[in-house]
């Protein structure tokens, strides 16, 4: 036996294993150790495989991994694992049609949600008429930031979408549209031929325009589109 080696080892615990007895492989030949390990399997080790740690287990552990690792979500035919795709692509894929607005300009996804199954846990089953939204867009995709939002409720927080001022309110364009009942693209045609904000808001759909226009200081490329 090498320098050291204790001459015993029977019923020391070492790792994963448990040493049950000490074989003899005939002269000039290692000595080799029963162990059991601690799902019961057994199997005859070296000394050396036991004390370095190299052998940690009689392949349980390995095997315990494998299986998690094929485990089924069960949902990757679903919206919400589009959703998740997606999501992942604009921000990772430099070929991505979306890469630009979103990897380009520095949006993550958080390394949490790199696991669709962290993601669904966090956000859940996609509402019907519903998508994926961030609620700072100058931020990237975590729980924190992330909601499940309409159609309307996304294009109101776009980085486009211009903030108006009425009476001490500031909102979103589409949202003096909705409260004036005013199609959005009325409003923003009217913006743009000069109207001031309470004349647009304020005349009826078909209404005559003013007779002296007031030139909108809004940015009038921009002005009625996201």
């Amino acid at each position: 036996m090498p320098k050291g080696h204790p001459l015993d080892l029977v019923g020391q615990h070492i790792g994963s294993f448990v040493v049950l007895e000490k074989v003899s492989r005939g002269r000039g030949k290692n000595v080799l150790w029963k162990v059991r390990c601690k799902c019961s399997n057994e199997k005859y080790l070296e000394y050396g495989h036991i004390k370095s740690g190299s052998t940690k287990s009689c392949g349980c552990q390995q095997r315990t991994l494998q299986s998690l690792a094929k485990v089924k979500h069960g949902k990757t035919f679903s919206r919400e694992y589009r959703v998740w795709l997606g999501m992942k692509n604009r921000c990772k894929d430099h070929d991505n049609p979306d890469f630009g607005r979103y990897g380009a300009r520095g949006i993550r996804v958080c390394e949490r949600w790199m696991d669709f199954r962290n993601f669904y846990e966090d956000m859940g089953d996609c509402p019907p008429e519903m998508t994926l939204d961030r609620k700072d867009n100058n931020l990237g995709y975590s729980k924190e930031n992330c909601r499940w939002a309409t159609g309307s409720e996304q294009s109101r927080n776009r980085r486009s979408n211009r903030i108006l001022t009425f009476r001490r309110e500031s909102l979103p364009m589409i949202a003096w549209s909705e409260r004036y009942r005013l199609p959005r693209y009325l409003l923003g045609a009217r913006l743009k031929r000069g109207w001031s904000l309470e004349e647009a808001l304020l005349t009826p759909v078909g209404g005559q325009a003013p007779r002296q226009c007031q030139l909108s200081f809004f940015d009038h490329d921009d002005l009625g589109r996201d």
